[in-house]
C-alpha cells in the first residue's frame, strides 16, 4: 500500500507518470479488480482527515476511458451526476488543481460552475496532462462516499484517489467504510450507473430506486425481504421492487432463493453477512459477486 500512491494528500496526481495523449479513442470501460478492507494505517499520510482506526475499503480499477475533450466529458458527467445525487454539491473536494470536483458546491445557488475558456494551445498542452481515468476514479470515490452516507446516515466519510506509478490506466480508491457489505454494494452500484453514463449517457429512475431499496433494506429488513413487503413501504409496484431487489442481488448484496411454500413463487431475498463478505478479502482477494473480477 505504500508505494501505490503517486499524488498529494486530498486530491491526485500523475507524478512520475508519463503523460495520457490527447486525442485518443477507446471503449469505455472500468472494472474493479481487486478489493481490501480493514484498517491501514498509513493511509493518513495520502489523506489526514481518515479517522485512526476507522476501516476503509479499497478498490483497485482499471478504466478504459480517453475521451477527445476530457475535460469537458468530466464537467458533462458532473451535471448528471447533481441531477441524480443532489448532496455531491456539497461535498468537501480537496483536489490539487484540474481534478477539483463539484466545485458548483462553492456559488451556493446551485448552478454547475462554468468551465474556465482556454486558448486552444492552452486547452491542448492542458489536455495533454489531464489523466481522464483519475478524474473519473476521482468522481466514482465522490459517488461511493455519498451513496454510503445517504444508506447508512453517516454525516461524515472520508476518502482518496490515486494511480499507480506502474500502469497507466489503473487506480485505488479508498473510502472509510464501517460497514463491508454496504461499502461493497455502493461500489458496485457507483461502478454500474458510471459505466450507463459512459456508454448512453444517461441514467434513468432504476438507478434512485436501487439505492432506495438498499435504505429502506439496510434499516428495515434485517432478515428475509419480499418484493412486496418493500413495494409495500415504499409505495411502489411490485414490479418495481421487484427491478430494485434483483439490482441489489446483482451486486452480491442479496441472496436468493425461491419461496416454494406457497404456489405464488416469490423469490426470498436475504442480506448476505459481513462473514460472507470478508471471506473473499485477504492478499489480492475479492468477492467475485461484488461487481469485481479478476484483471
Amino acid at each position: 500500500m505504500k508505494q501505490r500512491f503517486s499524488r498529494k494528500p486530498g486530491g491526485s496526481s500523475r507524478n512520475g507518470r508519463p503523460p495520457i495523449a490527447s486525442g485518443a479513442r477507446s471503449s469505455p470501460e472500468i472494472q474493479v479488480t481487486n478489493l481490501q478492507h480493514g484498517v491501514f494505517e498509513e493511509a493518513r499520510r495520502l489523506n489526514p482527515r481518515f479517522v485512526p482506526d476507522r476501516p476503509l475499503l479499497v478498490a483497485t480499477l482499471e478504466v478504459a476511458w480517453a475521451p477527445r475533450q476530457p475535460r469537458r466529458a468530466i464537467a458533462s458527467m458532473e451535471e448528471k451526476l447533481l441531477l441524480f445525487a443532489p448532496g455531491l454539491r456539497h461535498h468537501q473536494c480537496r483536489g490539487p488543481d484540474g481534478y477539483l470536483v463539484f466545485s458548483s458546491s462553492e456559488h451556493g445557488d446551485g448552478a454547475v460552475a462554468p468551465e474556465p475558456k482556454r486558448s486552444a494551445p492552452d486547452a491542448a498542452q492542458g489536455n495533454e496532462m489531464y489523466d481522464p481515468g483519475l478524474a473519473l476514479a476521482h468522481l466514482l470515490e465522490h459517488v461511493i462516499i455519498d451513496s454510503q452516507c445517504s444508506v447508512t446516515g453517516e454525516r461524515t466519510c472520508s476518502g482518496v484517489t490515486g494511480a499507480h506509478r506502474s500502469a497507466s490506466c489503473r487506480y485505488d480508491i479508498m473510502v472509510e467504510c464501517r460497514e463491508l457489505a454496504i461499502g461493497c454494494c455502493c461500489l458496485a452500484l457507483a461502478v454500474g450507473w458510471f459505466r450507463s453514463l459512459l456508454r448512453s449517457g444517461s441514467m434513468g429512475g432504476a438507478e434512485k430506486e436501487s439505492l432506495s431499496a438498499l435504505q429502506w433494506i439496510h434499516h428495515h429488513a434485517p432478515g428475509v425481504v419480499f418484493s412486496v413487503g418493500l413495494a409495500r413501504f415504499l409505495g411502489w409496484s411490485e414490479e418495481r421492487a421487484e427491478r430494485a431487489l434483483a439490482t441489489l442481488h446483482g451486486t452480491g448484496y442479496l441472496e436468493t432463493r425461491t419461496y416454494g411454500v406457497n404456489l405464488s413463487g416469490l423469490k426470498e431475498y436475504r442480506r448476505r453477512g459481513e462473514r460472507d463478505f470478508d471471506a473473499g478479502l485477504g492478499q489480492g482477494g475479492h468477492p467475485s459477486n461484488c461487481g469485481a473480477r479478476e484483471a
